[in-house]
């Protein structure tokens, strides 16, 4: 969750999203040399769009963000190439994406041209940020959108979030029948369960949510609190060849770098 989006400080835009940690995980990219690279969505804040009332510092500033975005993707995928390897990149559709749909579909105008208009998708994600050029699949449907990396692990943007850290991974393992790496919370999160198989042998259940790379600065983000319990960092999965077992490490990007086995990734 990178919530890309700027606030007007002082006659100024202020990010809503981390700059420092998105260029540290941009950069992480030449050192885990990954085969897949999957954003868990709410990429984009649209806080005009959102539930949350907005004031005049957070307006126009929606061209700004996407033009952001855009050049952060294009960043990745130029990353991708300087690795050598064959890289597959997927968008999961969050709910701060979706809010722009919504927000269109509530549009009396828009809705009567949407028969004369020749393409419907004009007005989406892929087309805005230009996804099929960079090469990158979209998975729309919120809160459906998901992405399979190996057996009985999916990857989803989420739509469960508790105040307690620690308890939405708990809640989504304990619903769930199959393992999940989810975004939507801000947190770093890893919760467990052990269910019986018909034959009797146990099989573990694991929630997983990678943290954010959007700004913790107090009162910045809109929503209900000024003081937000997030953890800025991003996640690595290594599944087995055959795609039966994995592993996972989550990498913590404070005062600009992360740790990657023994190697300091900056920003510079």
């Amino acid at each position: 969750d990178m919530q890309i989006g700027y606030k007007k400080v002082n006659g100024k835009y202020v990010a809503l999203h981390d700059e420092e940690a998105i260029n540290v995980m941009i950069k992480s990219i030449t050192t885990i040399f990954p085969s897949r690279i999957v954003l868990l969505g709410d990429n984009l804040d649209f806080a005009e769009f959102g539930k949350y009332a907005v004031t005049d510092e957070y307006k126009n500033s929606l061209a700004m963000s996407i033009k952001t975005l855009y050049g952060i993707l294009k960043e990745i995928c130029k990353e991708v190439v300087k690795t050598g390897i064959e890289c597959e990149i997927d968008y999961i559709e969050g709910n701060h994406e979706y809010r722009l749909q919504r927000y269109l579909s509530n549009l009396s105008p828009i809705t009567q041209i949407k028969d004369v208009i020749t393409d419907e998708t004009y007005f989406s994600i892929p087309k805005i940020l230009h996804l099929d050029e960079l090469g990158i699949s979209y998975h729309s449907d919120w809160p459906n959108g998901r992405v399979k990396i190996a057996d009985n692990l999916v990857c989803v943007h989420g739509e469960v979030a508790k105040s307690r850290s620690g308890a939405t991974a708990s809640s989504v393992a304990c619903s769930s029948d199959y393992n999940v790496i989810m975004g939507h919370t801000h947190r770093y999160e890893v919760a467990s369960r052990t269910v019986m198989t018909q034959d009797g042998e146990p099989r573990t259940i694991q929630c997983i949510s990678m943290g954010c790379l959007c700004s913790r600065k107090i009162g910045l983000v809109p929503g209900k609190i000024s003081e937000q319990n997030w953890q800025v960092g991003f996640g690595v999965i290594h599944v087995t060849e055959n795609e039966n077992y994995y592993t996972h490490n989550f990498y913590p990007i404070d005062n600009g770098f992360c740790v990657i086995d023994g190697v300091k990734v900056e920003n510079s």
